[in-house]
């Protein structure tokens, strides 16, 4: 059985649409959509639509408060463990869009491979470019080098250089879609439910390579991932996603590290002098063009 976790909050009709784009997927047996707190109108929207589609294969829960990603997300997850026995599970943002040939190559070599645990196709952006693929687990000189925005322009030090091969063994997945074993889940207890947004996929990643658990992704399948969709639309201040990240960060030091208070205090002291750096620099930017 195949299991697919699809987190919402406050995207009734993006949902939907996705739900009805795969509800014939036969390599899908159950959706579990859970609601992670939205507004009373939008649950009552996405309840009333989930009922005209009339399909035994979902199933729906509802959180009575926003949980965050991982927290929200491992409701689900928690619920297909215990009461569901899959033998995959899925866990997919609701702004992707693939075909049913690449969800079942997917699971189908997650199946037939022993030492595999996880896998994602490619992600694509919707302009046809690639998206994030995959990327490395950083260790603390590249958390410091990552809080440099300007700097990591010009150089990421946790991208890959390439990927090969049709299936690479890689460190991080993007968590717009996972497809896993159901026991990788249970292994590692689902997402780090410290984090609200963001840092994620590293967190559990860094559990998954700790438990002996291999990841990989698909080069020669692909999903569109509208990037940033759910995100955009429910944290619309730039200040509040910089603190989301930067605690998200924080945990992965702390946890992963195991940074202590003074290379915690660099960090933070590092992030928040480069984020003064950038706004000052798009200012300047934004003087100029009105100048012209």
């Amino acid at each position: 059985m195949n299991v697919i976790v699809l987190l919402c909050y406050n995207d009734d009709k993006v949902s939907v649409n996705y739900i009805k784009g795969i509800i014939n997927y036969d390599v899908i047996d159950v959706i579990l959509v859970i609601d992670n707190g939205s507004s009373k109108d939008k649950v009552h929207n996405l309840e009333n639509e989930l009922n005209k589609i009339n399909s035994k294969k979902i199933l729906f829960i509802k959180n009575e408060n926003n949980l965050g990603y991982a927290k929200g997300n491992n409701t689900g997850i928690d619920y297909a463990l215990k009461n569901l026995h899959p033998n995959n599970i899925i866990v997919s943002n609701t702004d992707v869009e693939y075909s049913e040939e690449t969800m079942k190559y997917a699971i189908d070599y997650l199946n037939k491979h022993d030492n595999c645990d996880m896998v994602s196709p490619k992600m694509v952006l919707p302009n046809g470019n690639d998206g994030l693929i995959a990327w490395k687990l950083p260790k603390y000189w590249m958390t410091l080098w990552n809080a440099c925005f300007l700097l990591k322009k010009f150089y990421n030090p946790q991208k890959y250089k390439e990927f090969p091969n049709d299936v690479c063994k890689v460190d991080v997945l993007p968590g717009s879609l996972l497809i896993a074993k159901a026991d990788a889940w249970k292994t590692v207890g689902g997402f780090d439910e410290d984090t609200f947004l963001y840092g994620e996929e590293s967190l559990i990643a860094y559990k998954l390579r700790e438990n002996g658990k291999n990841t990989f992704v698909l080069t020669n399948v692909s999903y569109v991932h509208n990037h940033s969709t759910i995100i955009n639309e429910n944290v619309k201040s730039i200040n509040s996603k910089m603190k989301l990240l930067l605690d998200a960060n924080l945990i992965y030091n702390k946890k992963c590290l195991n940074t202590g208070v003074i290379r915690n205090f660099l960090y933070y002291f590092v992030f928040y002098l480069n984020l003064i750096l950038m706004s000052l620099v798009y200012s300047i930017k934004k003087i100029r063009r009105h100048k012209n």
